[in-house]
């Protein structure tokens, strides 16, 4: 890369901070949902301690031919930090307890719904979700960066305050959440068993399945799409539009989309991480 596409580059690294940074008061991380297993019909569980910890639960029956053992789902949202290890103290060596089904969660607090709104749309074009080959889609007011079924998803969304337990909830925000199920999905962010929930780093997951996507050069990408046929420059840029224009989701550009139907394109674009776009946000 030459000195001046460097320089270039730079500059639109920076203009994509200041995107998020114009708009965004806070991070808060937190998880927004946990669901666990447990291998007891009937389980004798002080719920009024429980639910000092957490948003709300619910506790739900469980069927599983395959393993008739987990006989009741336990649905928590947003938990406090200390909710695993009261969950722990309280089942102690009575009962059995599996962790299912898991959201981490991020939400960019904001001071209105409208700026909220900008910040989602900055997600929608510059979020990329590692090893999706999904495009994102949108039902309702969620947009899904892979299957809704699949180990590892985010979703994100702006129509509801936070909620997930921090000094901002009830400000509005730009939600993010990856949503982790199954055994193999959950080892794979080393989460085992109950207690790993405490050591969940929250900031290192975003930064190992999540990359901010910018465009250093449009002109560049307009001639990789024109597989390097010798065109005006001109002509690349139109290229480049048409292309991002079919890669839109509800209207909105998208990065992620763009190179989920052409793995080529990942060649012309530059990457940061989840902690270098956001810093020591707080």
């Amino acid at each position: 890369m030459t000195k001046s596409s460097n320089g270039q580059s730079t500059r639109v690294e920076n203009r994509l901070k200041a995107q998020f940074a114009k708009h965004m008061r806070h991070l808060a991380y937190g998880f927004d949902r946990l669901d666990f297993l447990m291998d007891a019909s009937s389980p004798d569980l002080d719920w009024a301690r429980l639910k000092q910890h957490c948003g709300d639960l619910e506790l739900l029956d469980h069927k599983d031919s395959f393993h008739p053992i987990w006989m009741k789902e336990l649905r928590v949202y947003q938990p406090d930090p200390d909710f695993p290890w009261v969950l722990m103290k309280e089942v102690g060596s009575r009962y059995n307890l599996k962790v299912q089904y898991v959201e981490a969660a991020c939400d960019l607090i904001t001071k209105t719904p409208e700026k909220a709104e900008i910040l989602l749309r900055n997600l929608i074009r510059h979020l990329l979700l590692r090893q999706s080959r999904s495009q994102i889609v949108k039902d309702r007011s969620v947009y899904y960066w892979a299957g809704r079924k699949a180990a590892t998803n985010l979703a994100a969304y702006a129509d509801k305050p936070s909620k997930i337990h921090s000094p901002w909830a009830g400000r509005s925000c730009a939600h993010m959440e990856l949503r982790i199920r199954g055994t193999e999905g959950l080892n794979r962010f080393g989460i085992y068993g109950v207690s790993d929930l405490l050591l969940f780093k929250h900031r290192s997951t975003w930064d190992l399945v999540t990359s901010f996507a910018f465009v250093p050069s449009m002109t560049a990408l307009g001639h990789l799409l024109r597989d390097g046929e010798d065109v005006a420059d001109d002509t690349a840029l139109r290229a480049f539009d048409k292309y991002m224009e079919e890669c839109n989701v509800e209207g909105h550009p998208s990065l992620h989309n763009a190179v989920v139907t052409n793995r080529r394109v990942r060649k012309a674009l530059q990457m940061i991480s989840h902690r270098e776009l956001f810093g020591r946000a707080r």
